[in-house]
Formats: C-alpha cells, structure tokens, sequence
C-alpha cells in the first residue's frame, strides 16, 4: 500500500490491537531494566486497544518523527538514548517556540558522544528542560527510544535519532494512535529515572 505521507510502500497503516499488545508485551516483560524477571503489575500485556498504527523503515523513521512533532499541540516527552540529528532538534524548538511543553530524556553515557554534546547544548539553550538519567552500575542504560505525541501518539522502535541511523542502518520506527498505549508509555517515561 503507498503512503501519500512517507512515499514508501513499506509505510502502511493497519489495526493496532495485535501490534500494541505484542509492545505491551515486550514492555511489561523488559520495564525495570537489567536484572528484573517479572513483569511489571501496572502493565497487561494482554490488553487489547483500539486505534492505528503507521510504520516507517530507514530514512523514512525521520520523516515520520518530524512531521508528528510538527503536528504536536500540548506536549511531546522524550526517552531517547542516543541523538545527534540537528533537524530533529529544530523541529523540537519550533514546537517549544509554539507553547509545546517539550521535556527530553537521556542516557548520561551517550552524551559526550560526538554530536550528541552540541543537539545536547542547543535544546538546552533553547530551554527545552534535559533530564539526565545515570545509573550507579556501569552495565546498565537508559537505552529507550520512544516519543509520546500530546499524550495520544507513540513513536517507538529501533530508531535513535542519529545521522548513522538516518544514513546507513537498518531501522524501524512505529507511530501508535492510541491515547491508553500513550497513557502507558507516560508511565514509563515517569518512572525513568537516576538509579
């Protein structure tokens, strides 16, 4: 099917109730991090929600993530590990420049990481507020990759928001239109956190 949107075949919408289970899934079965076993109580990985998926592969994961923080209207929270392409960050400073509430955060490690330290710099000059987040054991990360969307979209997949992944890797990046997949992911994003 061709997305008017992305231009690529690959990019199509369908239902999202498999899809957003299998992410539960995957989310209640990973939530704490390295080390926990169990799932997380707050997360059922057996729910099944209404609403649409698109998908998006290679350079086509950038398109898709401009285009919905250029759409955002309230608010856009971010858990990403890693981030050095420049038009991603200006696309989040113009929408803070129009009364989004924008709020970003990051793994510590990765952020004196060539490139990273300058977007770094420019969201913060900008006043976009920047959440640290370390950890006491060297082994673990914060190492998510998702945006939430005025608390109604999800942007989440392989994809950080680098040039390597822009120009050379093999990436995926699903949008999710589902404010109870978007309640879910704000939990997350609020229990991330220095450990």
């Amino acid at each position: 099917m061709y997305n008017r949107f992305l231009g690529s075949p690959r990019n199509v919408r369908v239902g999202v109730g498999l899809v957003a289970g299998m992410l539960l899934l995957f989310m209640a079965s990973h939530h704490a991090g390295a080390g926990r076993t169990r799932p997380s109580p707050e997360l059922r990985p057996e729910s099944a929600v209404a609403g649409r998926i698109e998908t998006a592969f290679g350079a086509t994961c950038e398109t898709l993530l401009i285009r919905e923080i250029a759409a955002a209207r309230t608010s856009i929270h971010m858990a990403i590990y890693s981030f050095t392409r420049r038009n991603i960050a200006q696309a989040l400073m113009d929408a803070a420049r129009r009364g989004v509430s924008v709020e970003i955060k990051y793994d510590q490690t990765s952020a004196d990481w060539k490139g990273m330290a300058d977007i770094l710099h420019r969201l913060q000059k900008s006043g976009i507020p920047l959440i640290p987040v370390t950890f006491t054991r060297a082994d673990q990360k914060m190492h998510h990759k998702f945006t939430i969307i005025d608390q109604a979209r999800v942007l989440t997949g392989s994809f950080n928001y680098t040039t390597a992944a822009v120009t050379g890797n093999d990436e995926n990046l699903i949008l999710i239109r589902a404010p109870e997949v978007a309640r879910q992911f704000e939990q997350e994003y609020r229990r991330i956190g220095n450990r």
